[in-house]
Formats: C-alpha cells, sequence, structure tokens
C-alpha cells in the first residue's frame, strides 16, 4: 500500500473536522458544496485503500513459501518488531521477512490473526553489555589484558616550578634521602677572656 493513501485520507478527516467545528450551526452552500467533495474523495480513497490491500496480500501470497525448521529458525533470529510495526502501518519499509515469518506461524498454529504474528523469541533477546568504563552485567566475559611495559607516566606540558628556579632530580630508580640541616647556626656575644659556650649539632 502506498503511504500517501493514507496520509490523504488523514489529511481530509482533518479538513471536514475543521469544517465542521468552525461552522457557526448548519453548513452554508460554498461549505457544503466543499464537504461533500471531500466526502466523495474520501470515499474514493478508501475504496481504493481496500483495493491495495487486498493486492499486497495477493503478491504476499503468490511469493511466499513455507520455511523449513533450520531455516525458519535463522529468519526468526533476523526477525525486527520495528520493521513489522512499519509494514502493517503502511510504510515504506522492507518488511517481507516479518510478513513470511507471521505466515509460518499462522500455519504451524492454526491461528488466523489479522494484524501479523510476532514469534515470541523477539521479547526473549538480552543484550549483555560490558559498559566500560563503570561495567555491565556482562563485564565478567571479558578479560582485562595488563601491559605494564606500556605505561603511561603523568603528562606535564610544562613546569611552572621549573621556570621558577626549583631544582628537579631526573633518572631516579629506587628511595632517594636527601640530608637537611633543621637548625641554623646561632651567634652570640662572649666577653673577652670568657669560655665560649658548648651547643650540639643538630
Amino acid at each position: 500500500m502506498k503511504p500517501q493513501l493514507l496520509q490523504r485520507r488523514t489529511t481530509l478527516t482533518t479538513q471536514m473536522r475543521q469544517l465542521l467545528d468552525s461552522a457557526e450551526g448548519d453548513l452554508n452552500a460554498e461549505q457544503s458544496q466543499q464537504f461533500d467533495a471531500w466526502k466523495t474523495e474520501l470515499t474514493q480513497l478508501d475504496t481504493r485503500i481496500a483495493n491495495e490491500t487486498w493486492l499486497d496480500e495477493q503478491e504476499r501470497r503468490a511469493v511466499g513459501h513455507s520455511l523449513g525448521d533450520n531455516q525458519f529458525d535463522t529468519q526468526v533470529d533476523q526477525f525486527s518488531l520495528r520493521r513489522a510495526i512499519a509494514g502493517q502501518a503502511g510504510l515504506d519499509v522492507d518488511s517481507g521477512l516479518e510478513r513470511e515469518v507471521s505466515r509460518e506461524l499462522a500455519r504451524r498454529t492454526n491461528v488466523a490473526a489479522r494484524g501479523i504474528l510476532v514469534p515470541l523469541r523477539c521479547f526473549q533477546r538480552r543484550v549483555v553489555t560490558t559498559g566500560l568504563p563503570v561495567g555491565g552485567p556482562g563485564g565478567n566475559l571479558i578479560a582485562t589484558e595488563l601491559h605494564p611495559e606500556e605505561y603511561i607516566d603523568l603528562l606535564r606540558a610544562k613546569l611552572i616550578t621549573a621556570r621558577l628556579g626549583a631544582r628537579t632530580l631526573s633518572g631516579l630508580v629506587g628511595d632517594v634521602d636527601l640530608p637537611a640541616a633543621t637548625v641554623s647556626a646561632g651567634a652570640a656575644w662572649v666577653a673577652e677572656n670568657s669560655a665560649l659556650s658548648s651547643t650540639d649539632a643538630e
């Protein structure tokens, strides 16, 4: 079925409703003439839509074939619920596989559906995600490879402290212990011929 037919039908019904709602009381001669013209076109559209629907069904039956068990399972895995709905809505999508699966389900279950039958397996699919970096339900299924030889150091574009005169030590391997003075030297006045006071170096 052509989507334009359904779109035109929706447009006509909307215009007819707006015309009735905007009229004060009964329709005048001009409004009645316009309404009758739209009504005639709508009737013709309904007939054409019914014919298109019937012909589409006959074409589908003409090219249809029964799917074997192995082929049916493969086709079910490729069944798209989105394409099935779009095809039933008259949109321009390739929903031939979905129609074939629906007919095979109807044949196997002996169910005459007015719409389209959907395999239960479509609602049992589950996507297992790993969800990096937080992790997901399938995170334990994928091993984490550690490459210490590819260690990435912290990147520093420019060291402001070095430009201010700070001394940096490079090429260090183990722990570093640097001696440092904790108390500065002291000074004092001593009387002539007097002994110097003793202090311990720290």
